[in-house]
């Protein structure tokens, strides 16, 4: 794996945060025939957008958003088909962990796709409630307590 990868908060609207909602829309929104709509683009402004970089590329991303008091949910994870299996993923959802326990969240929540199920386990989180359906494709629950 390559050391010089770096994660980072990006601000939305920066070009490092609008790099991400390309790798996104690539990743994980065209191979199932989805686009984004503006309205649900506008509304990621309240958000938290960490970027993995390699050499200032955005190489992965993911958000966390505001769940419920004290937990977080993470949500549109990708990372550029160069570049998985490399770490990245992890070395990002690690960064996005430690920020949460920084900014006083105790847990994050997720709807994972069921072929990422066994890389979520890897970091301790774990399944809850039954499969279901969520932009066409099966999904189900996982959740990790941070504290």
């Amino acid at each position: 794996m390559e050391t010089n990868i770096s994660c980072q908060l990006v601000e939305f609207g920066s070009p490092q945060q609008l790099e991400s909602i390309a790798l996104r829309l690539k990743i994980l929104r065209l191979p199932l025939g989805l686009d984004f709509d503006e309205k649900d683009l506008a509304a990621e402004f309240e958000q938290f957008h960490f970027a993995a970089l390699a050499a200032s590329q955005v190489i992965g991303v993911l958000i966390l958003t505001n769940y419920e008091a004290h937990k977080v949910k993470m949500r549109q994870l990708a990372i550029d088909e160069n570049w998985q299996g490399k770490g990245v993923g992890k070395k990002l959802v690690k960064f996005s962990e430690t920020w949460a326990l920084q900014n006083d969240q105790s847990q994050i929540t997720l709807h994972a796709r069921l072929n990422a199920v066994s890389f979520y386990k890897s970091m301790n989180y774990v399944t809850s409630g039954e499969i279901f359906l969520e932009v066409g494709i099966p999904h189900i629950k996982m959740q990790k307590k941070l504290i």
